[in-house]
């Protein structure tokens, strides 16, 4: 577990980092640190099928799962 300050200023977002300028300026450059993602022919392939799977999965559900919604609010 990690305590930190908060800002002289209150200023902390509800995720509990600061938003100073400074703070800002870090979590660019960490962001920008991050690797971009690799995958080969193979793994990008798979990853577009499931997508594709999922968004079937989903249209053909909508109904239902609208109905399920609309009768749990009532």
């Amino acid at each position: 577990m990690e305590v930190r300050p908060v800002a002289a200023n209150g200023s902390v977002d509800d995720d509990g980092q600061a938003n100073d300028p400074e703070a800002i300026t870090r979590w660019i450059a960490e962001f920008q640190a991050i690797p971009p993602l690799q995958m080969t022919a193979e793994e990008e392939a798979e990853w577009q099928a499931a997508r594709q799977a999922q968004r079937e999965f989903e249209l053909q559900t909508f109904d239902q799962r609208a109905d399920h919604i609309q009768k749990a609010l009532k």
